[in-house]
């Protein structure tokens, strides 16, 4: 009883691990296990070379095959494409393993691998984001066509806009004087409150009259003496008057009527 159950179980063991093409030997020349294992192996692509050629939009990746290959299927993880073609051997001259850093920019990594079961994965880094790539079947061999991933910008991404320029003549915001020392001085460097109304200001505001030039100063303002007045002009610097203040490339200058752009 016991060696008749052993003898079941084992028929429908071997029954169930055979292939359809083995178990049906009309549809099999195999006579032998060699025979069969022969046939298998000979339904396998066998991929003997990878290449890879630039294009205007990316690069191909080319297996090399005698035969047809499976359309491979895809799964995209993050930045990286992974493709996985079924029923194929890589049998490389360099190994099982074919592999290319840094193809293109935007392309980080290149990989072609021997996976167990007779499967051959081929992977592809992007830089920021997964490539796409375009599967061209042939007669034989199989070509892909990738192009590089294209990170998506959001809606809400905020959009960071930095100007710059060089310092020149037109400049509203003097770093320098040499009022208050007699040598051209660093402002930040002088122990004194220095204002200092640049040039391009003055004409940009068309200015003739020193009285027009001040009301740009801060904390000074006119006393009511201009034109023609023998006390010539005055102005108040934070409340306190000033008539005998005025100086020209360092000398006291004085005048009787305003003092424009001509004294």
């Amino acid at each position: 009883m016991r060696l008749r159950h052993l003898l079941v179980i084992t028929s429908v063991f071997s029954a169930a691990t055979i292939p359809a093409a083995w178990a049906n030997p009309e549809e099999s020349a195999a006579t032998t296990v060699t025979e069969w294992m022969a046939q298998i192996e000979a339904s396998q692509a066998q991929i003997t070379g990878v290449r890879l050629d630039t294009t205007e939009a990316g690069f191909q990746v080319v297996l090399e095959t005698a035969t047809e290959l499976v359309t491979p299927t895809k799964k995209v993880s993050g930045n990286i494409l992974e493709m996985e073609i079924p029923n194929a051997v890589l049998m490389l001259p360099e190994g099982s393993v074919f592999q290319e850093i840094d193809p293109i920019e935007g392309i980080t990594q290149v990989q072609v691998t021997q996976l167990p079961d007779n499967r051959v994965q081929v992977t592809i880094a992007g830089t920021e984001a997964a490539p796409t790539a375009e599967v061209l079947p042939g007669a034989t061999g199989l070509t892909l066509s990738v192009v590089p991933g294209v990170v998506p910008v959001s809606e809400d991404a905020e959009l960071e806009v930095t100007v710059t320029a060089e310092r020149g003549e037109a400049d509203y915001n003097p770093t320098n004087s040499s009022t208050a020392t007699g040598t051209d001085t660093p402002l930040r460097d002088v122990p004194l409150s220095v204002q200092v109304i640049p040039k391009e200001v003055l004409e940009d505001r068309n200015v003739t009259e020193l009285g027009d030039a001040l009301e740009t100063a801060g904390g000074v303002v006119p006393a009511g003496r201009r034109g023609t007045s023998v006390f010539g002009p005055n102005f108040l610097i934070r409340g306190f008057p000033v008539s005998r203040g005025f100086f020209r490339d360092g000398v006291t200058t004085f005048s009787l009527s305003s003092i424009n752009q001509r004294h």
